[in-house]
């Protein structure tokens, strides 16, 4: 049998915002494992509404407006449902490596990414 692993309930409130979520990993083969992961939040306008307020926590303003749009309303909370196998990471069915400036998932360089030394003074 394949090994596997989990979560059965994950809650986080940060503020109004409440999360809740579960995952599993299992793996299909030897060193291939797969993600299997659902989150829900309720509360992320009134988050993005503080953080906006807020200079020392401005900047969580894009990520939070990142998860907004990419979240799947469903009812009164938005979700997340996440897949991740064989290097590709998909939330509620859009692959991810498109939004990362062309990054796969586990790293690596973006395609047409400038190298570190780029723009740095020469001593």
């Amino acid at each position: 049998p394949a090994a596997q692993f989990g979560i059965d309930s994950l809650v986080v409130v940060l503020g109004p915002a409440r999360l809740e979520g579960s995952g599993q990993v299992h793996f299909v083969a030897p060193g291939q494992p797969v993600l299997k992961a659902r989150l829900t939040a309720t509360g992320l306008d009134a988050l993005l509404a503080q953080a906006s307020a807020k200079p020392a926590v401005q900047q969580a303003v894009p990520v939070l407006l990142m998860l907004r749009g990419m979240g799947r309303p469903e009812g009164n909370r938005l979700v997340w449902d996440v897949v991740v196998s064989k290097g590709q990471a998909l939330v509620n069915g859009i692959d991810m490596k498109g939004l990362g400036g062309g990054k796969a998932v586990g790293g690596g360089k973006a395609v047409g990414a400038a190298p570190p030394h780029v723009g740095a003074p020469n001593h």
